[in-house]
């Protein structure tokens, strides 16, 4: 009787460890799938170029004004920057920073590309484009940031890692909630699999936003900041807090193969 409530008390940790954790993991999927509240305030990376008009015209003397798009709510069409990107897994997002609850969303798609360099010059309208282009490529220390093909392919990547782990940590709850001892097994090889694909896909995005954000510092030979800033999101915690959760849940899963008894 004693073996049996221990049983069931390692069955309760564990389902809610993983429950817990595929919260968090839909969350992170969720992320910038369209403007909404929730998907809104769910990134793995934001970037505001606010400051981009300004240091364009501090470096050529032209006016800048035309550079941003406060009225026409479409990304990638060269209709004029948003003062604030935002990445989620399967889309970006641009914001008018005098109103959060206005903004667009490109195509959600599988492996959608953190292409920051590619998404600026894509909003850029036709009579700044080569100036943008030209300022920032040609800016110190900003070869990571210009370097679209290898963003491309991490992300695509961490992306399935997360795409795959968050189907395994589902059926690892789900299936934990079969008391049996090959179900327990099953949970823990899933939680195990989707903690290592979690905490690789963590790593993966952590070294993308490093590399990211030396924009941050980057000067023109003038000396003039690019204004370009990129920040980590939140979504990024929100996996690595998923990975501790399953971690965590291994050892309760293990535990239950052994003390659970059925009447």
């Amino acid at each position: 009787m004693q073996l049996r409530l221990k049983g069931e008390v390692c069955i309760g940790v564990a389902s809610l460890f993983s429950f817990v954790a595929l919260i968090l993991l839909i969350m992170v999927n969720v992320g910038q799938i369209n403007p909404g509240r929730v998907p809104r305030s769910i990134s793995m990376v934001n970037m505001n170029v606010t400051a981009l008009g300004a240091s364009l015209q501090a470096a050529t003397g032209d006016p800048s004004q035309g550079l941003f798009n406060s009225t026409d709510w479409v990304l990638g069409a060269g209709r004029g920057l948003e003062p604030l990107y935002s990445w989620g897994i399967y889309a970006v997002c641009g914001y008018n920073l005098t109103n959060g609850v206005q903004g667009a969303c490109s195509t959600s798609s599988l492996a959608y590309p953190f292409t920051p360099f590619e998404v600026i010059i894509n909003d850029t309208p036709p009579r700044f484009n080569n100036t943008v282009t030209f300022f920032i490529s040609n800016a110190n220390d900003v070869d990571k940031f210009i370097n679209s093909s290898y963003f491309k392919t991490i992300t695509n990547v961490a992306f399935y890692l997360i795409f795959i782990a968050t189907i395994a940590t589902a059926v690892a709850f789900f299936i934990g909630i079969f008391k049996t001892t090959v179900t327990f097994v099953l949970s823990a090889l899933l939680a195990m699999i989707s903690a290592i694909f979690i905490l690789a896909a963590s790593i993966l995005w952590s070294t993308i936003i490093r590399q990211a954000k030396t924009i941050n510092d980057a000067r023109s030979n003038q000396g003039i900041s690019v204004g370009i800033n990129v920040q980590q999101g939140n979504a990024p915690y929100m996996l690595w807090a998923a990975f501790a959760l399953l971690v965590a849940s291994i050892v309760p899963y293990t535990a239950s193969c052994c003390t659970f008894r059925r009447r």
